[in-house]
This record gives C-alpha cells, structure tokens and sequence, in this order.
C-alpha cells in the first residue's frame, strides 16, 4: 500500500513510461534537454607549450640591453653621439624585446612573429655598416626567437 495522493502524477507516468522503468540519461543539450550543460571532462587543460628557448632568448635580450645601456651611462658625454646613431636600433630592440616577453608569457604566434620582425628591423637600424658588432645581436635574436616560435 503506498501514501501517495490520488491526484500525484509523476513524470514518468505523463511521458507514458511505467513507474517501475529506468529511464537513461541523457547526454547531449539540444531541444529535447535545453537544461542539463554541456558534458566537460573534468581537470582537462591544454599543456603549457615549450618556451625554454624563448625564456633564453630574453633574458639574453634583457642582458645586452643593460650592458648597453650601462655602457653608454658610463662614457659620459660620449652616450649622447654613441645613442644618436644607435638611438633607433635601441628602439626597435626594446620593443622587440617588450614583445617578447608578453608573446612568451601567452604563447601567442601572432606577438612572437611580430617581434621577430622588430628584431629584424633593429639589424638594420644599427647604424653604419662598418658597426657589425651592434647586428650580431639582433641576428642571433632573431634566428633564436624564429625558431622558439615555430616550434610552438
């Protein structure tokens, strides 16, 4: 003998399924279950891709940019003549560098190709041409930065 009210109806009763039946579940929001969300997995996350080279490579970037910055502060009267012909390379290097660390930190393509051709540019903003040694490190950087992109 059950308690129920002579008026109860379940819902098992009014989608014409007996009382006693097990009704599976389902998986899938559509129109028939617009309440139930999506299925996740649960702690799935997309791994942390490899950036070691590009940590490198900034951190080399920051290095050279404070021996050439703390060069040029310690000629004195000199750093003025000496940033005027490199004042454009430094720029373009800085900003370079900037990109980075924000494209590292993010993983993001798009800012790392981006920097790779700011690193570009800086090889030839470097001045006179008889000043290769102020090149050498935008072309290391940029090969170096190149690579750490493409193989993200």
């Amino acid at each position: 003998m059950t308690d129920q009210d002579p008026k109860y109806q379940s819902n098992q009763e009014h989608n014409n399924i007996p009382e006693g039946a097990v009704q599976s579940p389902t998986m899938e929001q559509g129109p028939e279950n617009p309440v139930q969300p999506p299925m996740m997995a649960p702690g799935v996350e997309k791994p942390a891709p490899n950036t070691g080279l590009l940590t490198f490579v900034f951190f080399l970037n920051i290095g050279y940019l404070g021996l050439f910055i703390g060069s040029a502060l310690m000629v004195g009267g000199w750093a003025i003549a000496f940033l005027f012909f490199l004042g454009l390379h430094l720029i373009s290097y800085i900003i370079a560098t900037v990109l980075l660390g924000i494209g590292r930190i993010f993983a993001s393509k798009e800012i790392l190709f981006v920097s790779v051709a700011f690193f570009f540019i800086s090889m030839f903003l470097a001045g006179d041409p008889d000043w290769f040694l102020f090149r050498i490190p935008s072309i290391i950087s940029t090969i170096l930065v190149l690579i750490g992109t493409l193989l993200l």
